[in-house]
């Protein structure tokens, strides 16, 4: 499945994957949330930080040198961005402005998927969901629903 680095964070510490369950499924969840989680490049790309009033924040551009794709600084705020922009244009080293972190495929086993699913669906249950959660709930609803009618 194709995750955006916000859908991971949710599914990491968004309380969608359980706590508990039995010794298998726990096993599983491990190693789904070692799925979910950033790599140092992509940590290092997103530059995460913790804003005073909470909340996690990431750059969702990042300045990089062309031929490479080595990464000169993480872009976090609209000043940051517009002044990489007049670096790209004013030379004389190839830069350019890509993307943090593009959505990436991780394998979900099935019995994770349907623990991901009873989960969601509980906190929809209980009106627990926030608007962070959206874009996973159309995945593994949608997902969800052709696995039944296939």
């Amino acid at each position: 499945m194709l995750l955006k680095p916000l859908e991971r964070l949710m599914l990491v510490m968004g309380g969608v994957m359980p706590a508990t369950g039995n010794f298998s499924n726990l096993k599983l969840i491990r190693e789904a949330n070692e799925a979910f989680a950033f790599n140092p490049e992509e940590e290092a790309r997103l530059a995460f930080t913790t804003p005073e009033g909470g909340g996690i924040r990431w750059a969702d551009k990042v300045l990089v040198y062309s031929e490479t794709g080595d990464l000169i600084r993480p872009l976090m705020t609209k000043d940051d961005l517009e002044a990489a922009e007049a670096e790209v244009a004013a030379g004389p080293e190839p830069m350019a402005i890509d993307e943090a972190c593009p959505v990436k495929e991780i394998e979900i086993e099935d019995v994770v998927f349907k623990l991901i699913v009873k989960s969601l669906r509980k906190m929809d249950k209980e009106e627990k969901l926030t608007a962070d959660h959206y874009s996973l709930c159309e995945k593994f609803f949608e997902e969800d629903a052709e696995k039944i009618t296939h």
